[in-house]
């Protein structure tokens, strides 16, 4: 089950991906991606436990956000190559987050500083250009 939200957000990304490569647009694409920083940086500094349901329901749809920008932003040349970069990348980012959260879980401080800190910056973001 704690694969289950890491899996989502590449699978619901790579779909987005496949939308903004077709051009498909969503509104508020800039606010929310910074809401997901928001969001999720404190959620895994202050949340215990959110229902496995919730949790992917949500990340998907943040992962929308970023699939979708990650599409549009794409140039007219290597589609899978950039494709298959930003997902690897993106696979690789969640593997270490979980293993710094483990590590972090010993340290509680650590983790709400640092989840605080993300959630700052997604904060920031909401209200940057």
């Amino acid at each position: 089950a704690r694969w289950l939200i890491p899996v989502t957000f590449v699978s619901v990304m790579t779909a987005g991906f496949v939308m903004g490569a077709q051009d498909i647009r969503m509104p508020m694409l800039e606010q929310g991606i910074a809401a997901s920083v928001l969001v999720l940086g404190l959620a895994a500094a202050w949340l215990k436990k959110v229902p496995a349901g919730a949790a992917m329901l949500l990340v998907g749809l943040f992962a929308l956000f970023h699939g979708i920008a990650h599409g549009a932003e794409m140039g007219s040349h290597g589609a899978f190559s950039y494709a298959c970069g930003f997902i690897i990348a993106t696979a690789a980012l969640h593997a270490i987050g979980f293993a710094l959260g483990t590590v972090m879980s010993k340290h509680q401080w650590v983790l709400r500083f640092t989840g605080s800190v993300i959630g700052l910056i997604g904060f920031g973001m909401l209200f940057a250009g």
